[in-house]
């Protein structure tokens, strides 16, 4: 049930596979970072850029009280991965 953001450039997978995989865990996807947006996954390059809008209004968000948790392209394939073999 948590809502996923993918922004940036995804080196390590496909951004419609990516989203089909969160769809098949029972997650949801969304274009743009909402109040309710759970997760802003970014691609490896763009998780250290300061200038990524994406980010900057997932900060803005944060402040006025969203728990969005940012996450870099390597560490959610890692977290799928730990899950499968769970």
């Amino acid at each position: 049930g948590k809502v996923c953001v993918f922004t940036g450039t995804l080196e390590q997978m496909i951004r419609k596979d990516a989203m089909q995989i969160v769809a098949n865990l029972g997650g949801q996807n969304a274009d743009k970072k909402k109040k309710k947006t759970n997760y802003l996954i970014m691609g490896d390059h763009d998780f250290f850029r300061r200038d990524n809008e994406d980010l900057n209004k997932a900060r803005e968000l944060i402040k006025n009280g969203s728990r969005i948790k940012r996450l870099s392209e390597s560490f959610f394939l890692s977290m799928l991965d730990d899950w499968a073999r769970s």
